[in-house]
């Protein structure tokens, strides 16, 4: 009896074959119709109520009894990583609209696959240098015409920085995204009442060395864009971040400023200490050297091409060390020269003068430094 069924089960497969494909039904269509019946019947926990058959046509077609279709969309920020010329972004992105031939069904597909059964936006993010979809983290609810759908996407988007305040600089990250397929007069994209948001804890995003600069650092627009001789909604949203530079302050600009304040103990060693004396001088030269030209290799190709206030910092402290070793060298030129001359019984050059003007004159001019450098940091543009 088992052999008689399933010789009958093929007989009605092999008839209904047969039938679609008289009636121009491509394979495709009839394989997605045969999965959304095994939904039907599978028991699996999915609600699913369908009046009508669907078919992979209709899906690739908007809903055209009302059109342009509203399409709402909200980016939740999961993670930011790699901020430079670009930055690497995890959001959730989730897409609604009405679809009014869905207005009778009830459906929630989870996992990947989940957009097939049913039509979509096609939305595309322009900009993008890189793009990743994560198939395993996607669903499609469907509530009586009402459609969401929901995806984990990782987009690499270009960010603009502000190479000359460095690094006091915020970097402002584009994300730009529109509908590769259909034009304006088939959808309207708008943004969500949430819109773009970042995570509530803002603190979770310092591990990449920017945070966002306050609770507006998201700014969103909408707007008409004319490719050719159609135009598009495109959904624009830009992200600011100030760089957070405690760091910098530690590891560059207060060795930058020891290494100046200990080049001014050439100006208090015994003048008749010369070996003592050239080696302060040469090891804070050298050592100031190294710290210039090693913190090119911590930046972009883009950030180490430009003149940024760091730089600006640290040759002004190294044009302060090699001051103070060009002076104790003229101080020892004079001290040698003096000794020679008293021997010929002639006039003295008074050299203490250098070494006692340098005292103050150096410590003095380096503060004043200093405080103009801090204030026009305060003072910086912030937009």
């Amino acid at each position: 009896s088992v052999m008689i069924r399933l010789h009958s089960l093929f007989l009605v497969i092999s008839i209904s074959l047969v039938a679609r494909s008289s009636a121009g039904e491509s394979w495709d269509d009839l394989n997605e119709r045969l999965a959304i019946t095994e939904l039907e019947t599978s028991g699996n926990g999915f609600l699913f109520h369908s009046n009508r058959q669907r078919t992979a046509r209709e899906n690739s077609l908007p809903p055209n009894e009302e059109l342009p279709v509203n399409v709402t969309v909200e980016l939740a920020v999961e993670g930011i990583r790699d901020i430079g010329v670009d930055a690497m972004i995890d959001f959730y992105a989730s897409f609604r609209w009405f679809d009014i031939r869905e207005r009778h069904e009830r459906l929630f597909l989870s996992g990947a696959g989940s957009d097939r059964f049913s039509w979509t936006p096609d939305i595309y993010f322009l900009l993008s240098r890189k793009l990743e979809y994560f198939e395993r983290t996607q669903y499609l609810q469907i509530e009586n015409g009402t459609m969401v759908y929901d995806e984990k996407v990782s987009v690499s988007v270009p960010c603009v920085p502000h190479p000359f305040w460095y690094p006091f600089d915020h970097v402002k990250c584009l994300i730009r995204l529109s509908s590769y397929g259909y034009d304006s007069s088939m959808i309207r994209l708008t943004w969500s009442t949430a819109g773009v948001h970042l995570p509530e804890n803002y603190f979770k995003l310092e591990y990449i060395g920017f945070a966002p600069m306050n609770e507006n650092s998201v700014s969103m627009n909408q707007e008409l864009v004319r490719y050719g001789s159609v135009y598009f909604w495109v959904l624009s949203a830009d992200l600011v971040f100030e760089r957070l530079y405690g760091a910098y302050v530690f590891q560059l600009f207060l060795p930058a400023a020891v290494l100046v304040i200990v080049s001014w103990a050439t100006f208090w060693i015994n003048r008749g200490a010369t070996p003592a004396r050239a080696t302060v001088g040469i090891t804070t030269i050298l050592t100031m050297l190294t710290l210039t030209t090693s913190r090119k290799e911590d930046r972009s190709k883009y950030l180490s091409m430009t003149t940024s206030v760091l730089d600006l910092y640290l040759w002004v402290c190294f044009i302060y060390v090699i001051l103070a070793f060009v002076l104790f060298a003229v101080s020892d030129f004079t001290l040698v020269r003096n000794k020679n001359i008293k021997l010929r019984g002639a006039r003295k050059i008074p050299h203490q003068r250098f070494d006692t003007s340098c005292r103050a004159v150096f410590p003095l001019t380096f503060l004043v430094f200093n405080g103009c450098f801090v204030t026009c940091v305060l003072l910086r543009p912030h937009s």
